[in-house]
């Protein structure tokens, strides 16, 4: 760039810094106390920024060049081209060097990969660190122990070697495709600290706070790792199998392995100081765990469901034939056959029929099989990771292992199903279910300090424990399950879709153990005709009626022995604006001694209008056992407003000096609760050519505590919001309580104090 006066030039300027374009060069000066003055450099050799409205330039927002637009490399810097992004997820790839007067310096990268094809987002972040202790001593901190020029180094522990440098790697990312989908995240961390000291960091200059550097102090404990955290490789698979129906579908729903990481605090560095007071070991490994499923109805026989009705064309003439007349004295001509139209004439011969009747039919029945089978296995290392063996990060060693655990699960069915598909008079269901469970500790380190005891013999009884927790966690459980459902009435219009069910599902066969750790042993017995192998017995019969346009619904339920016999019921009923519900159960109804009556509940629903309904609503509770109401609710609402009243069955309390005692008489119907509400909402949108929107909601109720008055309390809220569309979102809301509204209300002549 060239200035000149006139025709004469007087400065030459070998650069020229266009502030409404960006550098892929980002540096960042700034001061922390603890890390002292320091320089944060990131160089985008790929891409670009993420971008975001708050951090940029308010040039570029002038001059159309920020945003999403699309960019060019010319040298350092960042074109636009004022045309909008194809795709702003782009690939970044940048460069990090910080350097901090006191910590020490840091060099990492970060790759961003943006999805494409099968391939998902990948992400990777990795970079080391040479740092020394910082000390705090007279207000300040530096990196010199005795303010002698002396400082200490930090070193780390990677993979069972030292090295002269932290660490941190995280890298993520994805795989998709029809028949599955891979995921992984791998974070690796040399210590606790280690996002600490270097990942808070920013790419923009921040000159306010870098003048007001005294003013605050650093956050010590911003950005600490986690206790653990773990690397973790899923798959799911999904093949398209062409097997069916005998094989319907198969899938691996969860295919991981992974390396659980603790962390641990050191023994022998305990200054506070060093990043190596604590450390991170690996705790566990997952070699591999899945699970599959596969499910299929290998053989269907019998009637299948009926087609649906083939609709007759539209405008298709069933009279399309009746346009000829034939002579009814003789055996016709071609020549005889002459059309309606032509003869001018009146034809007696009736029309072609071109539609059909079908009559009902029950149809015959169907017999399907089917299965499920979904097992599942896992094997886990665990390593020596006990405080006793690895108590510092310079001992932890990938190649101790402490024991190695497998475990393999099963559950599935076979079931049968006999069924009438067009008018589903009965169906029926039989099937067979079970689970099982293998475990087993396949290889056990007897070394291991689990197994040892502090002198380092080993500890047999805990090898025995271990062992028998295995034997206890192998088993074996089949079930049987039964249910029936039938429609006896289902020609019936009326009554068509009344049921009778029956359910029983128990045990079958048991695998239990019964040995020792030195003498393991399982039996296997039949389930019995007892509680504990019966999980479900119950017939339930329900009457379902459509009167009028109504439904009426009666149900009745009863368990079954050997399950604690219950009978119980519920009836609805619905009448121009009413409906009414009752519920009642009796416990052990066929033994005079146990039998005992619960409360009849009882629901009246009164409605009238529809678009802003008068809502009546009565519930009562009424116990058979004392032969008296314990509990009655009225409400009513209309356009928002709602008022009820409750009683329940209670001991009365009065006004003491003291204050509220309840009185130790015997409980009697008391008045509890009155409460008058409203609630409404007011909204306006579009206004302006969708420019302006904005609404007021607002709600109070008054709450009257009927038996200790001085609870009442009215409440109140208002809650206003604005919208400027793409601009602006406010909201306001307030609540107000009055906690002692009573005191306007005491001297009710109906208020006994």
């Amino acid at each position: 760039a060239v200035l000149k006066v006139g025709e004469i030039p007087v400065f030459y300027f070998p650069f020229f810094h266009f502030a409404a374009d960006e550098v892929i060069f980002h540096p960042a000066l700034g001061y922390r106390s603890r890390v002292g003055n320091f320089v944060q450099t990131t160089t985008y050799l790929l891409g670009r920024p993420k971008h975001s409205g708050a951090n940029e330039s308010s040039i570029a927002k002038m001059m159309g060049t920020g945003g999403e637009n699309e960019r060019v490399r010319e040298g350092i810097f960042l074109r636009s081209t004022g045309k909008k992004a194809k795709d702003p997820n782009e690939t970044r790839l940048s460069v990090l060097f910080d350097a901090y007067a006191n910590l020490g310096t840091y060099l990492g990268t970060e790759l961003v990969l943006p999805k494409k094809g099968i391939l998902g987002a990948i992400a990777l972040s990795a970079g080391i660190g040479f740092t020394r202790d910082i000390y705090h001593a007279d207000s300040a901190y530096n990196p010199f122990a005795q303010n002698n020029g002396s400082d200490n180094w930090n070193s780390a522990n990677f993979f069972s070697v030292e090295v002269p440098f932290r660490y941190r790697f995280i890298t993520t990312g994805s795989l998709s495709g029809k028949a599955g989908s891979l995921n992984w995240s791998f974070p690796f961390y040399s210590d606790l600290y280690v996002n600490q000291d270097f990942m808070e960091r920013s790419e923009e200059m921040d000159w306010v706070a870098l003048f007001k550097r005294d003013a605050e102090e650093e956050t010590t404990n911003k950005n600490v790792l986690g206790s653990s955290y773990e690397w973790r490789i899923n798959a799911s698979l999904t093949p398209i199998t062409k097997l069916a129906p005998y094989v319907s579908s198969f899938s691996v729903s969860n295919l991981s392995a992974g390396v659980v990481f603790r962390s641990r605090q050191s023994t022998v560095i305990n200054n506070g100081v060093s990043p190596n007071r604590s450390f991170f070991f690996p705790d566990t490994v997952t070699l591999y765990s899945a699970n599959l499923s596969a499910l299929g109805t290998p053989l269907t026989l019998g009637n299948p469901a009926a087609p649906a009705a083939k609709a007759e064309a539209p405008g298709e003439d069933p009279f399309k034939d009746a346009g000829t007349f034939i002579s009814p004295w003789g055996t016709p001509d071609a020549g005889d056959i002459k059309s309606v139209e032509d003869a001018g004439g009146f034809s007696l011969s009736p029309p072609a029929l071109s539609q059909r009747f079908d009559l009902p039919k029950t149809g015959g029945p169907r017999l399907a099989v089917d299965y499920a089978l979904t097992p599942s296995s896992a094997t886990q290392l665990q390593f020596r990771s006990s405080q006793r063996n690895w108590d510092e990060a310079e001992k932890v060693d990938w190649s101790q292992v402490s024991s190695l655990l497998t475990t393999f699960k099963a559950e599935g069915h076979l079931g049968f199903t006999l069924n009438q598909p067009e008018t589903s008079l009965y169906n029926a269901v039989f099937r067979l279910s079970g689970t099982g469970q293998w475990q087993d500790h396949v290889y056990i380190n007897e070394e291991a300090e689990e197994y040892t005891s502090t002198d380092g013999a080993l500890d047999q009884a805990k090898i025995d424990g271990v062992r028998l927790t295995d034997y206890k966690a192998t088993f074996f459980t089949t079930y049987y399950n039964i249910t029936t459902t039938l429609k006896p009435l289902y020609r019936h219009t009326v009554l068509g879709n009344s049921t009778i069910q029956y359910n029983l599902k128990g045990v079958l066969f048991k695998n239990e153990f019964d040995g020792t750790s030195a003498d393991p042993s399982w039996k296997t017995r039949g389930g019995e005709w007892l509680k504990e192998d019966t999980d479900t017995h119950i017939l339930t019969g329900a009457i379902n009626a459509s009167i009028m346009d109504y439904s009426q619904n009666i149900t009745f339920t009863a368990d079954l022995p050997p399950r604690d016999p219950t009978f119980g019921g519920s009836a609805t009923f619905r009448m121009w604006i009413t409906e009414t519900n009752i519920r009642h159960k009796i416990l052990d109804p066929w033994d005079f001694d146990k039998r005992k009556f619960e409360p009849v509940y009882i629901t009246e629903t009164i409605r009238f209008g529809k678009t802003h309904p008068f809502l009546f609503k009565q519930d009562l509770t009424f116990d058979p056992e004392l032969a008296e109401y314990t509990n009655i609710t009225s409400s009513l609402s209309w356009f928002g407003v709602t008022a009820s009243f409750s009683a329940s069955r209670s001991r009365a309390y009065t006004l003491e000096t003291a204050g509220w005692i309840q009185s130790t008489g015997a409980e009697q119907l008391n008045p509890r609760e009155f409460r008058l509400a409203y609630a409404g909402s007011f909204k306006k949108d579009s206004l302006f050519d969708n420019r302006l929107s904005f609404s007021v909601d607002g709600s109070s109720g008054l709450t009257l505590d009927l038996q200790r008055y001085t609870y009442s309390r009215l409440d109140f809220s208002l809650k206003f919001t604005l919208g400027i569309t793409k601009f602006l979102d406010v909201s306001l809301s307030t609540t107000s309580q009055n906690a002692v509204v009573f005191r306007y209300f005491q001297h009710l002549p109906f208020f006994e104090l």
